[in-house]
């Protein structure tokens, strides 16, 4: 199969940099077939790093027992490039927190509303980031 790629560029402090926007895989040899993957940054301020990366899958038909509806998944990172937060296709959040001194992942909840459903809180420990809230936000508004 061949596959064409377009890029989006970002420029932060004199630096252009350019990140996939659209990965399209085509099924035949004559480029039909097209099965299209997109990626939707969003960027920390005057930097070169991503906030999050939204990925919107191809859509899959359902005479080939998918929904019909392009599957989106989502990944939120700190500042160190680490992901904090992912909300995967099916919509289920997922927390990762990290020690600030080594970089190694003290935490994760998986399926964090299930979590705090069940115990009636959301318990990030003491380390978690300041922006928890807000990433949670923006998350659950990515759908």
């Amino acid at each position: 199969p061949q596959e064409s790629m377009t890029y989006v560029s970002r420029t932060a402090n004199g630096l252009t940099t350019y990140h996939v926007a659209t990965d399209t895989v085509f099924a035949n040899d004559d480029r039909t077939g097209a099965r299209t993957t997109s990626y939707a940054y969003d960027w920390y301020a005057d930097s070169q790093q991503a906030y999050s990366v939204t990925t919107t899958m191809p859509t899959v038909s359902t005479a080939q027992n998918g929904s019909g509806v392009a599957a989106t998944s989502t990944v939120a990172f700190d500042t160190d490039g680490r992901v904090v937060w992912s909300k995967d296709a099916g919509g289920f959040l997922t927390y990762n927190q990290y020690d600030q001194a080594t970089g190694s992942l003290l935490k994760t909840i998986a399926d964090v509303e299930a979590q705090a459903r069940k115990t009636g809180r959301l318990d990030f420990g003491s380390g978690g980031p300041a922006s928890i809230g807000h990433i949670y936000g923006e998350l659950m508004k990515k759908t």
